[in-house]
């Protein structure tokens, strides 16, 4: 039997309902019987409180996070557009990029420039809000600011947020104090998780608010687990190429549930869900959705996008790597 079938659906409810028949009456008799082995995500996982992501009663599909929003080429990546559209086509979690404006202003914005994504030029720090919001970041979308992505949040009941800290603290020496007073601010807090391949924006996320939830990104890292544990994160973030089994083993052990990124074909996809991961990150949910919708290893191959080539934005910093302790 596999997961999917045993776990959803109104057959697997009655499998469940008559397994639990069966345990009451052996044992009001006085037999001695083994109730059946939970498999429920990490306790990290549940705690999240983001709509999908509660524990399971014997199994779970990886919850779906929309990367930049999700919307694949449809919108504008880190645009509302996306965020609006993410949702629909089946994230249960957003995923954004924060970077500061010149005025200290939190934008959600990819690159450390605005070259690619806009119709400007220039390093985004070189920019006040206002000139910011003057640019096209296509479709005739604007950058969005962190507040009105928490207020849209806000707005629906079942929605979670990931956030995730772009800029070096050189850069923008504040950014962690400001994304977690954007967070209270909104009352986002039980919907909310801050991630960043930077070490030092993590730990300092987990000073300034313990009880919101955090994740280590991770490309590069040696050994990712004895990093997050030592600065306290709430999750680890492995690239594709990092979510193995051994991997998902090692840190469900550790209590740390896993989000793998960014996977945007049904057969990576489906790769993450047999090695054990909580969550996929994709620029695709529909993609996701489709496929998590069928059992192995007969899943049809939606069109969806490529594989992502490799990103050097995407990685950890040689100043931050060399930080870790073996």
């Amino acid at each position: 039997m596999d997961r999917a079938g045993l776990a959803h659906g109104p057959a697997g409810l009655l499998r469940r309902l008559a397994l639990a028949l069966c345990v009451s009456i052996v044992a009001g008799c006085g037999l001695q019987v083994a109730p059946p082995r939970l498999v429920v995500p990490p306790v990290g996982l549940a705690a999240l409180n983001f709509g999908q992501l509660t524990p399971g009663t014997l199994a779970h599909d990886p919850v779906i996070v929309g990367h930049r929003g999700g919307g694949s080429d449809k919108a504008p990546e880190n645009t509302m557009a996306a965020f609006r559209l993410g949702p629909r086509h089946g994230a249960a979690i957003l995923e954004c990029d924060v970077q500061c404006s010149k005025d200290g202003a939190l934008v959600i914005i990819h690159d450390k420039t605005v070259d690619r994504t806009t119709d400007g030029k220039g390093p985004v720090r070189q920019f006040t809000l206002e000139q910011l919001k003057q640019l096209d970041a296509g479709q005739g979308e604007r950058i969005p600011t962190l507040e009105e992505l928490l207020s849209f949040t806000a707005s629906q009941p079942d929605l979670g947020l990931v956030v995730e800290i772009k800029a070096k603290r050189k850069v923008c020496p504040e950014i962690a104090d400001k994304v977690v007073a954007a967070v209270n601010k909104a009352g986002l807090n039980s919907r909310v998780m801050v991630i960043s391949f930077y070490r030092d924006a993590v730990a300092r996320v987990e000073t300034l608010q313990p009880d919101l939830r955090t994740g280590l990104l991770f490309f590069l890292r040696v050994n990712p687990i004895k990093t997050a544990k030592q600065i306290r994160a709430d999750s680890v973030w492995p690239a594709r190429h990092r979510t193995t089994s051994h991997f998902v083993k090692a840190a469900h052990e550790g209590g740390l549930p896993v989000f793998s990124w960014t996977l945007n074909s049904a057969k990576v996809l489906l790769e993450a869900r047999r090695v054990g991961a909580d969550s996929v990150v994709t620029d695709v949910p529909d993609v996701a959705k489709e496929a998590f919708a069928h059992d192995d290893p007969d899943v049809p191959s939606p069109p969806g996008l490529a594989s992502p080539s490799f990103d050097p934005e995407d990685q950890e910093d040689p100043e931050d790597l060399a930080s870790e302790t073996p």
